[in-house]
């Protein structure tokens, strides 16, 4: 019979099923309280899941994850890639039913990203399409994949008996590439679901027995002499007997080997040096539980993991290689079990998720420069708010995984609400986030425009209307956006960290009015004195109003400016008008009104008709050289003639239509007589300049 190790993943399904006895040891540091530094970043929503098994392989991030119709899947998601509905994408559906495949155990080898899933293992090339040798098969599902003297070793879960096998990528793959490590009937040596081998000292560890007389124990390989009865071969057996030790959790620390090994005392840290046998490096707790000494890491040359004692429960241990291990924090105070998982170095603070009684299970983080006090360790966000779980209880499959400067994991915020998350510098106090303003809200006009600027020296900038990717856009106000714009800023400095800011910039155009009076088409309208009348404009501080006798003005039209909405006109009689009326808020010009049009009253006077002021309009007076006059049909057929200030005659003509051009430009600077009619007659006088 062989008995394994307890694993903390064990602990996770029923962390209240053992008796404790109570033991006195050093020092107890309850926390309480906790720190929150702000909200992870919820990176994607997978539709009420979470991802699992995260790897990054050529700036990419690839994960399980489940999706309607598809099952549980290979996913990737590119951060230098903006966030769609395509950005994380389910990459391959490996099988094409609802049914999942679960992939997992990604890792690279040979520049191929290679995993494991129910059903085989396969290797992906990512600058190749998808097809249907790409993920390409490479042998049934296999476990505990390890590269080892530049070939893969792993376990086939359908091989019997249950044992080792090898693959080289840089051969095809055949009916013997991969193939068993050694033939059974030379070396009947029999792994297990605890399969995890590593390498020290250019050789292979792992746990594994050859018969049912001798239990899972510490075994060797070397892969620069033959296979052969004695190679692989029991390097030490800790515990003598059937039981077995169940070697697990190796890792690399101050040049030796430490792993997790019960000598029927209970499962306890040991180490292996390279050179003597491996022995206990300290019994963490007498009982037959053993200390556990799972999820092991390494911050600041110390060795830190989860470890367990019946007084504390199991909590955040630390070793420094010399002196016993001791206690970092009881998170969950008493004999309670916050069992500390999933350990992750980052931003020079070790990250882990617990579960302190009172949160569910959530990610923390410690600062070993710091003294441990009530707020550190600290809880970073309650992500699922209550006792549940935040973070998921399926031990290293829901590991951590650095990726572009932050930290992903999966998460649950609530019911039905899981996804990809991501904890930056800033969520851990490592780093301040870029704070920035973009200023008060304001309010432009079409033509205007308003230049905002963010913090400069930033990765990345996101507006919210797309304008631009650095810290300055430029925001015109125009017909398109008239009314209220919230634009928002998004930025992410080199620590990942972000900040948002946004500004509501309200856009009034000047063309919000219209034409009263006189009425379109209107008749027999005032001339001497006829109001022009318009709507007003919310914040114009000029109009100019022009008149002409065309419809399109391509005649000589009449300007006149005022600050209000109304213009008082001296017209003449009998005459068709169109009129239009622009706005400014004294920066820029709006568009013109619709065109109206109206005609002037006749004059009653007697049929013998003297020349008036009122009869001509004459302009522009002074002039550089072309100067116009205007007149009414009582005037057509009537001459008139151009005279020096001396009398002298310049030249004379009738007046052959309502609109006359008189070119000057020939003539010398000075005054000038225009004399219009025969009897009676007026005279005007002009000015060249």
């Amino acid at each position: 019979m062989r008995t394994t190790h307890s694993s903390i993943t064990e602990q996770l399904k029923n962390k209240n099923s053992m008796n404790r006895l109570i033991l006195l040891i050093s020092t107890v540091i309850s926390l309480n309280t906790f720190g929150q530094t702000g909200q992870p970043i919820h990176v994607h929503n997978l539709e009420g899941n979470y991802p699992r098994s995260l790897y990054v392989f050529n700036d990419k991030l690839y994960f399980t994850a489940a999706s309607s119709g598809s099952g549980s899947e290979m996913w990737v998601y590119d951060n230098a890639v903006t966030i769609s509905s395509t950005n994380p994408k389910m990459l391959v559906d490996l099988d094409t039913s609802s049914n999942s495949t679960f992939p997992r155990q990604y890792f690279e080898y040979n520049g191929k990203l290679f995993f494991t899933n129910n059903n085989a293992v396969y290797s992906y090339v990512d600058n190749q399409p998808i097809s249907q040798n790409n993920p390409r098969y490479i042998c049934p599902r296999g476990a505990g994949f390890t590269i080892y003297n530049g070939k893969l070793y792993f376990e086939v879960s359908g091989s019997s008996p249950r044992t080792i096998w090898v693959f080289d990528d840089n051969l095809p793959v055949s009916g013997t590439n991969p193939q068993r490590l050694v033939n059974p009937t030379v070396n009947p040596i029999i792994t297990s679901n605890n399969f995890k081998p590593f390498v020290f000292q250019n050789k292979m560890y792992f746990s594994a027995t050859s018969n049912s007389s001798i239990g899972e124990e510490l075994w060797v390989y070397d892969a620069s002499i033959p296979t052969s009865a004695s190679n692989p071969s029991m390097f030490a057996e800790i515990n003598i007997g059937t039981n077995g030790s169940s070697p697990y959790d190796f890792i690399l620390y101050k040049n030796k080997m430490y792993f997790s090994a019960n000598d029927g005392t209970g499962s306890e840290l040991w180490v292996y040096n390279g050179t003597t046998q491996p022995y206990k490096v300290y019994d963490i707790d007498p009982n037959p539980y053993g200390g556990i000494a799972s999820y092991k890491t390494i911050l600041d040359d110390t060795l830190y993991f989860a470890g367990h004692e019946n007084q504390f429960g199991t909590e955040l241990w630390k070793y420094d290689g010399t002196n016993p291990p001791t206690l970092v924090a009881d998170i969950y105070s008493g004999s309670n079990f916050s069992i500390p998982s999933n350990l992750k170095v980052f931003g020079n603070r070790l990250i882990f998720n617990a579960d302190n009684g009172t949160n569910g299970r959530e990610l923390w983080c410690y600062n070993n420069s710091q003294p441990v006090s009530a707020s550190n360790p600290f809880l970073i966000y309650d992500l699922y708010s209550g006792t549940d779980n935040g973070i998921p209880s399926n031990g290293a499959d829901n590991g951590y995984v650095i990726y572009d400067n932050r930290l992903y994991f999966g998460g649950i915020e609530g019911s039905n609400i899981g996804g990809l998350w991501a904890l930056t510098l800033c969520n851990i106090g490592v780093a301040n986030p870029p704070v920035f303003s973009l200023g008060n809200d304001t309010t432009i006009y079409i033509g205007d425009s308003v230049v905002l600027f963010g913090p400069v020296q930033m990765v990345s900038y996101s507006w919210s209307n797309n304008a631009t990717n650095n810290y300055q856009n430029t925001f015109y106000g125009n017909i398109n956006n008239i009314g209220n714009n919230n634009i928002s800023l998004t930025v992410v400095d080199s620590n990942s960290c972000s900040y948002s800011d946004n500004i509501n910039i309200s856009v009034y155009s000047l063309e919000n009015f219209n034409l009263v009076s006189p009425a379109n088409n209107s008749t027999n309208q005032e001339y001497s004195s006829l109001v022009l009348d318009w709507s007003d404009n919310i914040g114009a501080t000029t109009y100019e109003l022009q008149i002409d006798t065309t419809q399109n003005f391509t005649g000589d039209p009449h300007s006149y400016t005022t600050s209000n909405s109304t213009y008082t006109a001296t017209l003449l009689p009998s005459k068709t008008y169109s009129w239009k009326v622009r706005a400014s808020n004294g920066t820029f010009w709006g568009q013109w009104t619709a065109i109206w049009s109206f005609t002037t009253k006749a004059d009653q006077s007697s049929s013998i008709h003297e020349v008036y002021f009122s009869d001509l309009t004459i302009y522009p007076n002074p002039t550089t050289g072309v100067i116009t006059f205007e007149t009414n049909s009582y005037l057509l057929n009537k001459p008139y003639k151009l005279l020096d200030y001396t009398g002298k005659e310049i030249f004379s003509d009738i007046i052959k239509s309502e609109h006359v051009i008189l070119n000057l430009k020939t003539v010398s600077a000075g005054i000038y007589l225009l004399q219009i009619g025969d009897y009676p007659q007026q005279t005007f006088k002009l000015m060249k300049e």
